[in-house]
């Protein structure tokens, strides 16, 4: 597990930039996490729970990547040009590490970026990340593989019974999935046609689903076993439109994120979470309103994001 902060302002420039150091450490079990140079290296191959926080600095947005080895993952961004305290913006997701993977903070190229740091005792930009469950499949995996090949059956029968067993204890004990939509969804049936006040919020991007019980085109979780679980959600406001979108447990309205302010020009994000208990069977998803005053902005920076997992069975 590793929690850090940084304390200095970071304005960006014309050139590439390098990963975002850190100088302030909450958290680093292990001694994993290089504040220097702001990289987290995976000790072992597993499901990760990843969250960052930005705020923007006067006169600039705010635009922070989430890298996984050289590739964006993940944005999060403000466009407003913050006046005074510095709007703080959030994502959550899960990733699947394996060994020896990195993972850090970027900020966009360009000297109309920055980013915040202390500001009145208290830290802007934080990056956050804990191991939620360790998996040595592939591991076992490539044993077996290295032993396919000139060892006797009995030595084979032992591995794969190895691998069998891993692979069945997965798929019994951990439960997690971690979504992203790439589109902006927006309410309100072009033809007029649908009196519905719901649209289901679908995904096209998968980064964790160990369990297969999130069922991505259809944008619904489905509890597989009865036990308490962890929600998260963020959206994006997309500019000139209202928003609002609802965690639905079954068809009950469970906890919403409403922003009605629709004369804002600028993209922000907004973000929730929630633990609930589940029998199994329950299922959780998200909507938003039907309405062409209202629309939830994403695009390949991933602003829209659906993560859950099981904290511990009942």
């Amino acid at each position: 597990a590793f929690s850090v902060a940084r304390s200095q302002d970071l304005k960006g420039h014309k050139q590439t930039q390098s990963a975002v150091s850190f100088d302030h450490e909450f958290v680093n079990t292990g001694g994993h996490f290089n504040l220097k140079q702001g990289t987290f290296i995976a000790p072992v191959f597993g499901s990760y729970e990843i969250t960052f926080s930005g705020g923007g600095l006067p006169h600039r947005k705010m635009s922070l990547l989430l890298m996984k080895n050289n590739f964006e993952v993940q944005a999060l961004a403000y466009d407003g040009h913050t006046r005074g305290k510095p709007r703080v913006q959030h994502q959550n997701l899960i990733l699947e590490l394996e060994q020896d993977d990195r993972i850090w903070l970027k900020l966009a190229d360009g000297q109309q970026y920055g980013v915040s740091g202390q500001r009145s005792h208290s830290y802007v930009t934080t990056f956050s990340g804990h191991l939620l469950q360790n998996t040595e499949l592939n591991d076992v995996t490539k044993r077996y593989k290295r032993h396919k090949r000139g060892t006797n059956k009995k030595k084979r029968a032992t591995v794969t019974r190895e691998v069998n067993d891993v692979t069945v204890g997965n798929s019994q004990t951990a439960i997690a999935f971690s979504a992203a939509c790439r589109r902006s969804v927006f309410g309100g049936d072009v033809t007029g046609k649908d009196p519905s006040h719901d649209v289901t919020i679908t995904y096209d991007k998968i980064f964790v689903n160990v369990g297969n019980s999130f069922n991505w085109e259809t944008g619904v979780f489905t509890a597989p076993t009865s036990g308490v679980y962890y929600f998260s959600f963020t959206v994006g406001k997309f500019p000139k439109k209202k928003l609002s979108v609802s965690l639905m447990k079954n068809d009950n309205l469970f906890q919403v994120m409403v922003y009605n302010e629709s004369k804002s020009r600028y993209r922000e994000m907004q973000s929730q979470s929630v633990i609930l208990q589940l029998v199994r069977g329950d299922t959780v998803w998200l909507k938003t309103y039907n309405s062409k005053e209202y629309a939830v902005y994403s695009n390949l920076g991933s602003y829209i994001t659906f993560s859950g997992y099981l904290i511990a069975k009942v």
